[in-house]
């Protein structure tokens, strides 16, 4: 029987270097990143392409694969005033640039000395940040949003 993956556990990093190129998996894994800390839940990675349909004069239909689509995303974390990763995150959502960042999500399904966890590679770019409210009771959170450029390449586990 496979073992269960969960969501506790898993990681959301970001590499501050700009990738405004397309990555291979090798390129990708070969990246530094940085962990961003106290997430409220893990992003969402997709990716879609436009369906494109013409209807013909004699009755019949025409259907294929347009371009790519990229999927917007969010990640929500508690702000955390020692983590680098949300100072980054904050500072690309705050930019407003045309720059790509390499990101990951790092499974919690590896095995130290037995096996790598599964890992899903996206290249983002980042549109905006929210600094969340709340009531007295709450934590407080931030929110920062993008759209996926490439990916999600998704990289099963490897033995070691």
């Amino acid at each position: 029987m496979a073992d269960k993956t969960f969501i506790r556990g898993q990681q959301f990093q970001v590499c501050a270097t700009p990738q405004n190129a397309d990555l291979t998996a090798v390129q990708f894994a070969s990246l530094v990143y940085i962990d961003v800390c106290c997430l409220q839940e893990t992003p969402e990675f997709s990716v879609e392409a436009n369906v494109i349909t013409e209807n013909c004069i004699s009755g019949e239909k025409i259907v294929g694969i347009g371009a790519d689509d990229g999927t917007d995303f969010e990640v929500a974390y508690f702000y955390d005033s020692a983590c680098s990763g949300q100072d980054l995150l904050r500072g690309f959502g705050s930019a407003k640039s045309s720059t790509a960042y390499a990101v990951r999500k790092v499974y919690n399904d590896g095995v130290s000395g037995v096996r790598t966890p599964t890992t899903v590679y996206a290249r983002v770019m980042f549109s905006g940040f929210t600094d969340g409210g709340g009531g007295i009771d709450d934590v407080q959170s931030h929110t920062v949003s993008g759209s996926v450029l490439q990916g999600p390449l998704f990289v099963k586990p490897a033995p070691v």
